[in-house]
């Protein structure tokens, strides 16, 4: 099949030119890696900037989607036939409890997670309570060996995280209300826990790729742990974040851009 194309009145008349592309320069390069390693506690922070905007939520509130996922929906790892529960925490003041029921009629599975998108526990009949449910006691970093009776110690590197579980094929509200966060110091609680049913409404956790990213992953950083062996990362944040925005923004849309084309090429990102 042949296809002819009228060209644009300024090709014709000599007056188009191809735009000018960012130089690869040192400066340039060493930004795109720098979104390819923060790409996971950024998209953490864009998922908690959605749980409160978006959602209305606070720490230890529990939010859950009674419907499968449709359009308005913004989370990672979606399955069609799942509904699901997210529910934030953070231990700058200490250990969070996380009360989980057993699953019963309904297959519960899921993950905490930490800022950096590690996974710390699963849940579930392959995870650390083996599907009967049970209480989980979320350790910051800098704990020196709380405990609570009855409870599965959860030692995290980061002092926030969160919680995404996956009932199939139902999710009954009497579940969503069995699921319970609240700080082991219980003089700090926000109050009691609010269930927050999301279906149908809009949940943007998407990371936006401009200039905008490195702030974001500079404010993350510096209260998170990074790992000893990725302080050059943060050094190298440090240098280039007084880069011209054009810089920063050309970056990571190329970084994004680069993503894309692994998705596309290996099915997930590596």
């Amino acid at each position: 099949v042949v296809r002819l194309y009228r060209p644009r009145g300024e090709i014709l008349e000599g007056d188009w030119a191809f735009p000018a592309a960012t130089p690869v320069t040192p400066a340039f390069e060493e930004a795109v890696e720098l979104v390819h390693w923060g790409l996971p506690i950024v998209a953490s922070a864009a998922l908690r900037h959605a749980f409160v905007r978006d959602a209305g939520a606070r720490d230890n509130d529990i939010v859950y989607w009674s419907a499968p996922p449709d359009g308005t929906m913004q989370l990672p790892t979606l399955h069609g036939a799942a509904r699901y529960v997210l529910a934030m925490f953070e231990t700058f003041h200490g250990p969070v409890v996380l009360e989980v029921p057993a699953a019963r009629d309904t297959t519960l599975v899921g993950t905490i997670l930490d800022a950096w998108q590690v996974p710390v526990a699963e849940l579930g009949g392959e995870g650390l309570d083996r599907g009967r449910g049970g209480r989980f006691l979320l350790l910051p970093p800098t704990d020196e060996g709380s405990e609570l009776p009855g409870a599965i110690a959860v030692p995290l590197r980061t002092f926030s995280g969160y919680l995404l579980l996956r009932a199939v094929p139902d999710l009954s509200l009497e579940l969503v209300r069995e699921l319970r966060m609240y700080p082991l110091d219980e003089r700090r609680a926000a109050g009691e826990p609010r269930l927050i049913d999301m279906t149908g409404k809009p949940f943007d956790r998407l990371v936006r790729f401009d200039e905008q990213f490195f702030d974001e992953l500079a404010r993350t950083v510096a209260v998170e742990p990074v790992p000893e062996r990725d302080h050059h990362h943060v050094a190298a944040l440090d240098r280039l974040r007084d880069a011209a925005g054009a810089l920063l923004a050309d970056a990571a849309r190329t970084a994004h851009e680069l993503l894309v084309r692994r998705i596309g090429q290996h099915g997930t990102p590596v």
